[in-house]
């Protein structure tokens, strides 16, 4: 709390009230165009902060909601290491609603709230909320060099009959999205001629990524009830990484029928091609040619009126992901020989028994996953420790990474855990577990890590715990030789090595200060930490609290 009200002073001071301190400018719902731009005298929009700044400067955006007459377009160029940044004033929420911008083509959804058309090197820092828009919420049309973290696009096309996304990437490269959120978003139009019911409503993705981009990145995502896909990358052509996402419930309406005004209405799964599966899918994969392996990691598809993962006709490459409970399939296949998979599991899927041929997978690219015959592993609900996702769309942590919870975590005893391959991500125990999450168990026995009966030669503890500022963990070497302590989180990412270097035999103490690498303070959460050496580890679960 002490921090972020020391950066609330230094914000207030680079606004003094002429505003000349260069390089910053502040918009606020109440302001006026004809202001200075500084804190006490604030734009009321942010294409006259844009027009008026230069590469390296900052528009910082005051809490409340605006509603621009017009759609903004951000077409400067910052440089390298001089990035233009929007940024959302420290402890508020900016609302951007769209839904007084003016007509565009509304007949193929052209109407974007945000524009980004010839930019380069902008980052955009939330928490910044953009709703209602016409057309998409934002659209990078061309340009290099964009970030957005903790950007949410929501319940956008309104006006519009295509094109209707919470993010729509025309063209563009080096694009990371880092914990973003896109739902609720879908066409309300539908063009002359059309039927409507078989073209209203399905037409929004949560992201959707056209041929001309390079370089997109996505950590620690989002997208939920977008009625066409959640993530939409069947029209890149180049390949894209998803990372530690989440998506749930494309093509259905919420419990409450927010979009549609029926609760939990499911989009058609076949279009008037007679194309099952279209709409729907959690995460649409592959492209028109075999060159574009499109890499998923860690990532967890639910709930989706289609597939979990639509594979599509490109390759694919899939590691440590889980599929569950999706109308069609867990991983359908077009082209099986065609996909690398593994440390993936599907369970509970294709309970609307859909008539959509799968090709099965080739083996000889696959391996490790809950259909690999050869590892006689069988996926059921003893698996897990909850298979309610309570809490996985709720809010973010406050540093805007996703949100803890049980759901689809390994239980312990369960024949998931241990049972993958080294694919080159982090985990704990004898071998990687199956699944979107490590577990701090093993195959063998880590219910005793916890315990003061551990083996002498390794015996591991931390106290307090739960820790709130900092945790003593003391661990007893029965031999002299290396060591490597290493606290990782509670998806298995390493957060700090705490001691790697020759210890001698004995009882150490080494004091966690509750930061990770670069000093950076973690969130709150379940946390492991593990001592190795003489090639035997104890692993211990530790938990932070704010």
């Amino acid at each position: 709390m002490m921090r972020i009200k020391i950066f609330f002073v230094i914000i207030a001071l680079l606004f003094i009230n002429d505003n000349s301190q260069a390089g910053s400018f502040c918009i606020s719902p109440d302001g006026n165009d004809n202001n200075t731009g500084s804190i006490d005298s604030p734009y009321a929009t942010i294409k006259k902060a844009h027009d008026a700044a230069q590469p390296g400067d900052t528009l910082y955006l005051r809490g409340g909601t605006y509603y621009p007459f017009q759609q903004t377009v951000f077409s400067k160029k910052g440089e390298s290491g001089n990035y233009f940044v929007i940024c959302s004033f420290p402890g508020e929420v900016p609302v951007i609603d769209g839904a007084n911008v003016t007509e565009g083509n509304t007949n193929q959804g052209s109407t974007p709230t945000w524009k980004f058309k010839n930019a380069k090197y902008w980052k955009i820092i939330g928490p910044i909320i953009i709703t209602n828009g016409r057309g998409a919420g934002i659209m990078i049309d061309s340009g290099d060099s964009f970030e957005f973290d903790q950007i949410e696009s929501c319940y956008n096309g309104k006006r519009a009959a295509r094109a209707a996304h919470g993010f729509m990437i025309w063209t563009g490269s080096n694009i990371l999205f880092k914990n973003c959120d896109a739902h609720h978003n879908a066409n309300h139009l539908w063009k002359s001629g059309e039927d409507q019911g078989s073209n209203q409503y399905q037409h929004g993705d949560g992201w959707r990524v056209f041929a001309g981009t390079s370089n997109i990145v996505f950590e620690g995502c989002r997208a939920w009830n977008n009625l066409d896909d959640n993530y939409d990358f069947y029209g890149a052509d180049t390949p894209i990484k998803l990372i530690n996402s989440w998506s749930a419930y494309a093509g259905r309406d919420d419990s409450l029928g927010t979009i549609t005004g029926t609760p939990n209405r499911d989009m058609p799964l076949v279009d008037h091609r007679d194309i099952p599966a279209l709409w729907g899918n959690g995460i649409k994969l592959g492209y028109f040619e075999d060159n574009v392996s499109h890499r998923i990691e860690r990532c967890l598809s639910w709930g989706n009126n289609a597939a979990g993962f639509h594979m599509n006709l490109g390759p694919s490459y899939i590691i440590n992901s889980v599929s569950y409970s999706n109308k069609a399939f867990g991983f359908d296949y077009l082209d099986g020989n065609k996909h690398e998979m593994h440390n993936s599991w599907e369970f509970s899927n294709n309970y609307a028994n859909v008539d959509y041929a799968e090709v099965p997978p080739d083996l000889n690219l696959c391996s490790y996953n809950s259909w690999d015959n050869k590892i006689n592993i069988f996926v059921d609900e003893n698996d897990f420790v909850e298979l309610d996702d309570c809490g996985m769309l709720d809010s973010r942590q406050p540093d805007g990474s996703l949100p803890v919870t049980s759901f689809l975590h390994l239980q312990e005893g369960s024949d998931l855990v241990d049972s993958g391959t080294d694919v080159g991500l982090s985990y704990l125990g004898n071998a990687p577990d199956i699944g979107a999450f490590e577990s701090e168990y093993t195959a063998t026995d880590l219910e005793g890590n916890n315990d003061e009966s551990l083996p002498d030669d390794l015996k591991l503890i931390g106290y307090p715990n739960p820790f709130n500022s900092g945790t003593q963990i003391v661990y007893n070497l029965k031999e002299s030789g290396f060591v490597n302590l290493r606290v990782f989180d509670v998806i298995g990412r390493i957060v700090i090595d705490l001691k790697n270097e020759y210890q001698t035999a004995g009882t150490h103490k080494v004091y966690w200060n509750a930061r990770g690498l670069n000093d950076n303070e973690i969130s709150s959460g379940i946390y492991f930490v593990r001592v190795f050496s003489k090639n035997t580890y104890q692993t211990y679960k530790l938990m932070f609290l704010k």
